[in-house]
């Protein structure tokens, strides 16, 4: 089909209204998403115009009626026609979804910007560190733990060495948090401790 075509004449006036919302959701849409945005559910239905038109094609993702647009050029002729949508009631609908899809996607980014800036903050204090500057690994092996500890909250840090020549891996630090406990092994030992079934050498 043309992107050009004049699909207000072609569709009926519920089916254009859908297939504008469809274009805001994206490339690919559901039935689901659908009915939160368009409130006459029994009207989903229309969708099968467009179905037979071949705009727009059945899917298999899950239980969902999944469907996506044919070409991005038929998709963006319905993203440009949201001020032509003729049910009005459904404009407020669709702006609130998309403010509350903006709001989840902006929560998510500043999530990751203070995760990245405490990273760099902890790796700076470091790699700043008189032990770590002089090249003191046995006490660095606890700083370098209970640093990981404040950036990914975790109740136990380990750190592990590879031995090349045999193959294996030994975990050399261990460190337990709701304690406050650190537990430092030897090449070939065991790792200590309350949690000594899982901190053995491993061989591959």
């Amino acid at each position: 089909m043309n992107p050009s075509q004049n699909y207000d004449s072609l569709f009926s006036k519920k089916c254009f209204d859908l297939l504008i919302i469809a274009s805001l959701i994206g490339e690919q849409f559901d039935t689901a998403i659908l009915s939160e945005l368009y409130p006459k559910q029994e009207e989903l239905d229309s969708l099968a115009e467009a179905l037979r038109a071949g705009i727009i094609e059945q899917i298999a993702e899950g239980d969902q009626q999944c469907f996506r647009f044919t070409t991005q050029d038929v998709r963006a002729y319905f993203n440009n026609q949201l001020t032509n949508i003729n049910d009005d009631s459904i404009l407020r609908k669709i702006i609130s979804w998309q403010l509350k899809n903006f709001n989840i996607a902006e929560n998510r980014i500043k999530g990751f910007t203070k995760r990245h800036e405490e990273g760099i903050k902890v790796l700076k204090f470091l790699l700043n560190h008189p032990v770590i500057v002089e090249g003191l690994w046995t006490d660095a092996l606890p700083l370098i733990s209970e640093s990981l500890h404040s950036l990914i909250m975790s109740d136990t840090v380990s750190i592990w060495s590879y031995e090349e020549n045999n193959a294996t891996i030994q975990c050399i630090e261990y460190f337990e948090s709701k304690q406050g406990q650190h537990i430092n092994m030897e090449v070939g030992s065991k790792c200590k401790g309350r949690h000594d079934n899982n901190k053995q050498t491993t061989k591959n």
